[in-house]
């Protein structure tokens, strides 16, 4: 991504919004899904800023989100807001048929239908499991360790199980055990 000359508070201004949003869709396209969080950061590294503040991450989830027409889902983990930009909708709406395991995440910008592939993949490999355990599974699939059932990872664990039964991809049997659906 090329360079661009900026400090915290030029960022946030309207001057630099074109810039900005093109620099998005060009993380976007690298990146896809890719949480508002990891844009903001990679837009500070752009600028020569080594974090984004929080007026920068909060302008990427609350204004550039939607000035860049990208497709975006929204989320929150744990009382953690994200906007999850996409390629195209269609990708927005169905359980990602890969995922990956980011080094320097934070689990509310990995994408609930990326988590829901991992998930699915842990309950395959077990043939089922309490969700308890499907969801620090899931977590630990996806690069997070120790993962305490009040972590944003576990949180994230629990909702891509529940994407992945209101998808069709899991289901929970009577004992309560989550399993992978045949033929999905």
């Amino acid at each position: 991504m090329t360079a661009i000359a900026c400090t915290p508070a030029k960022f946030v201004s309207p001057e630099l919004t074109n810039t900005l949003v093109a620099c998005i869709k060009q993380i976007t396209e690298t990146e896809a899904p890719v949480g508002s969080g990891t844009v903001a950061q990679r837009l500070a590294e752009a600028c020569g800023i080594e974090s984004a503040t929080p007026q920068m991450s909060k302008r990427v989830t609350d204004y550039l989100s939607r000035v860049s027409k990208l497709p975006i889902t929204t989320q929150t983990i744990k009382g953690r807001k994200s906007v999850i930009f996409w390629k195209t909708k269609e990708d927005s709406q169905n359980i990602t048929t890969t995922y990956r395991r980011p080094q320097d995440i934070q689990p509310e910008d990995i994408a609930i239908q990326e988590a829901a592939c991992a998930a699915c993949k842990c309950a395959k490999d077990q043939y089922g499991m309490p969700e308890e355990n499907l969801a620090k599974e899931t977590a630990g699939e996806l690069g997070f360790d120790n993962v305490s059932t009040v972590s944003p990872a576990y949180d994230l664990g629990i909702q891509a199980i529940q994407y992945a039964i209101d998808k069709g991809h899991l289901k929970k049997d009577s004992e309560g055990q989550i399993k992978p659906v045949q033929g999905v």
